[in-house]
């Protein structure tokens, strides 16, 4: 009986699966771009972004984003390691969000975006001075991806570049 309920579950997991996709041309949109560009490292960059994109959301609701003000606030006014007191006592403050909204990758990064974000990895890779020893593969798993969990998407990489490279004017 167990195994039956466990082969019924799997069942319905893969078929969970299965059933996500993307709307609209999207994926032929981005892939196109990059045949066009006759780049074929861009090309398998957008092709592993694409197939990893259907598995990740987002995650938010008034707590969480109560929460998250709060430790930018934080971050402000202190450093590492004694800023961690202060965020156990917000998350004790605070305590577990409720109804929470998943929004799908897939449904919120269109393809101009996913684009815009590949070409700016992909320049970070070749021409950065700190990345330029990695490999293909090392580069799609640290410096390709667009999020580090299930946060809000926000485009982050020119804000950091802004703020920690140094001006070359």
């Amino acid at each position: 009986m167990l195994f039956r309920r466990v082969y019924i579950a799997i069942i319905v997991f893969f078929s969970c699966l299965s059933g996500m996709a993307f709307k609209g041309k999207y994926p032929g949109e981005v892939l196109s771009h990059y045949s066009a560009e006759k780049d074929s490292l861009k090309k398998k960059a957008a092709e592993f972004l694409l197939k990893n994109m259907i598995y990740h959301h987002s995650v938010s609701s008034p707590l969480l984003d109560m929460y998250y003000e709060n430790m930018a606030r934080i971050n402000k006014q202190c450093k590492y390691p004694q800023c961690l007191e202060y965020y156990d006592s917000l998350y004790q403050h605070l305590g577990q969000p409720k109804d929470c909204l998943h929004q799908m990758d897939t449904d919120v990064i269109d393809a101009q975006t996913l684009i815009a974000h590949i070409d700016a990895a992909y320049d970070c890779w070749k021409n950065g001075f700190w990345a330029k020893h990695l490999t293909f593969d090392e580069f799609c798993e640290y410096l390709l991806p667009y999020r580090v969990g299930n946060e809000k998407y926000e485009s982050w990489r020119d804000m950091l570049r802004l703020k920690y490279l140094p001006s070359t004017d």
